[in-house]
């Protein structure tokens, strides 16, 4: 079953800089949970790009205001 999840992606999936856990099609069955790559449209890629921003400052926030 595919399922759009949360899950974590390798850097070179989706040309990340970072491995990062982000919404993608998700393969998921008795064997586990493994993100499934698909081809999508240069404006798709660019609106996962923003989201894939977004998500990176998310975590830079919460990492500076846990370390005070």
């Amino acid at each position: 079953m595919i399922l759009l999840c949360a899950t974590k992606v390798k850097a070179n999936m989706y040309v990340l800089d970072e491995d990062l856990f982000i919404g993608v099609p998700t393969e998921i069955s008795a064997n586990g949970v493994r993100p499934t790559k698909i081809e999508i449209s240069d404006k798709k890629r660019e609106q996962l790009q923003i989201s894939m921003d977004a998500v990176k400052e998310l975590n830079n926030a919460a990492d500076e205001i846990l370390a005070k």
